[in-house]
């Protein structure tokens, strides 16, 4: 039985190894971003092209020259609930201080709408190296409590004192449930010298 076995595998076997990395090479087109020009992997003269060009924008970056700052700003998106997708928004403003470590220590106050429906936020955290976590406690309309943790990117963008702002790690969660509401969150913040 294990013979007939492995002299049908064997040839079959074989016989996949000739043809998928010819399927491979002809079978799947790459289309550029119009979608009716193929993409001629060997040629990387445009990439070259464009790299430059946005090298050479060096970003104005506030949080380079200051140690304390102030900030203003908001993300929208998404906070998916029992298999949903609701729109949602966070506002938050405050103030980031920068150590002597280089880490920017940061309190601020906020508010967070799921639907029209708004929570309250107190909010502690820390930021360095365009990476931001925001720790705190929110409160709904009829005063249940629960625990908020942003988690995310920042990054200056051409603007002086603009931000561009991601919460892809942030979630809302309810510690006496256990229950969690992820966030998915994209928006900008504007920083000034306090």
């Amino acid at each position: 039985m294990k013979s007939k076995f492995n002299s049908i595998l064997l040839p079959a076997l074989l016989i996949l190894i000739a043809i998928v990395p010819a399927l491979s090479q002809q079978g799947f087109a790459q289309i550029d971003i119009r979608g009716d020009v193929p993409i001629d992997n060997g040629n990387l003269a445009d990439v070259s092209d464009f790299i430059p060009k946005i090298s050479d924008r060096k970003p104005v970056d506030v949080l380079d020259t200051e140690s304390k700052v102030q900030f203003r700003g908001g993300t929208n998106g998404w906070a998916l609930v029992g298999g949903y997708a609701l729109e949602s928004e966070i506002h938050i403003e405050g103030t980031a201080t920068r150590g002597d470590d280089g880490i920017w220590l940061v309190e601020s106050v906020g508010k967070l709408d799921v639907e029209k429906r708004e929570a309250t936020l107190l909010l502690k955290g820390k930021a360095y190296d365009g990476h931001l976590i925001l720790r705190g406690t929110g409160v709904l309309e009829g005063g249940q409590e629960f625990k908020v943790i942003l988690v995310g990117t920042y990054f200056p963008t051409q603007i002086k004192g603009e931000y561009a702002l991601g919460f892809t790690g942030a979630y809302v969660g309810f510690g006496d449930t256990g229950f969690r509401i992820p966030l998915m969150q994209v928006g900008k913040a504007f920083v000034w010298p306090t």
